[in-house]
C-alpha cells in the first residue's frame, strides 16, 4: 500500500520506482499535463499511440511497442469517473 498527498504525488512515487531515464511509456496522445511534466523531469519518453472513438487503436499500440521498444502502457477512461492505470506489456 502507498499512501500519497495527491495524484501528482502518487504519479511521481509510481513513475520514479518503476522507470528509469530513458524508458519509454505508450500513452494516449492527449494525455494528463501533469504525466507530461513529470516524464520530462524524470527523462522518460512519452510515445502517443493513434486513437479511434474506442480508445488506443490496438494494432497501433502493437506496432509502437514493438517499434519503440516500450514495456508500458499508461491508459485512462474517458467517463464521468477517470481511472489511471499503469500496464506491463
Amino acid at each position: 500500500m502507498l499512501v500519497c498527498s495527491g495524484a501528482q504525488h502518487a504519479l511521481n512515487c509510481c513513475l520514479s520506482s518503476l522507470f528509469r531515464s530513458g524508458d519509454r511509456i505508450a500513452t494516449d496522445p492527449l494525455i494528463y499535463p501533469g504525466m507530461k511534466t513529470l516524464a520530462n523531469m524524470l527523462g522518460i519518453r512519452l510515445v502517443p499511440v493513434p486513437m479511434d472513438d474506442q480508445g488506443m487503436i490496438p494494432d497501433q499500440l502493437d506496432r509502437i511497442c514493438r517499434r519503440e521498444k516500450n514495456q508500458w502502457c499508461f491508459a485512462y477512461a474517458r467517463s464521468s469517473e477517470s481511472h489511471f492505470g499503469l500496464h506491463a506489456s
